[in-house]
């Protein structure tokens, strides 16, 4: 068995600096090629793990905004439902 620990990069704020916003692009897509790939994938917040429903490969979303291709691709389990509503709070900041 292989464990991933990353950061999450995609529930903040956009970076002000280009450094900072190519390493939260590229870090993110290295983290959905990573779930992609995996059996279970897990979003640790508050020290509970959230287990992620699997969504539609990359390759196969439609070419629509990255929020509305999420949006439509996460089912509606308990875990998902609070990744759903931590990006909803973050939006909102």
């Amino acid at each position: 068995m292989i464990v991933a620990v990353t950061n999450e990069v995609g529930l903040g704020i956009v970076p002000d600096n280009a450094l900072a916003r190519s390493y939260r692009d590229l870090l993110g897509r290295v983290n959905a090629i990573w779930a992609e790939a995996a059996d279970q994938v897990y979003l640790l917040v508050a020290g509970r793990a959230l287990a992620l429903a699997k969504t539609d490969s990359l390759s196969e979303r439609p070419s629509a905004s990255p929020q509305a291709a999420g949006a439509s691709a996460v089912s509606d389990d308990p875990g998902a439902q609070s990744v759903r509503s931590l990006a909803k709070l973050a939006e909102a900041n």
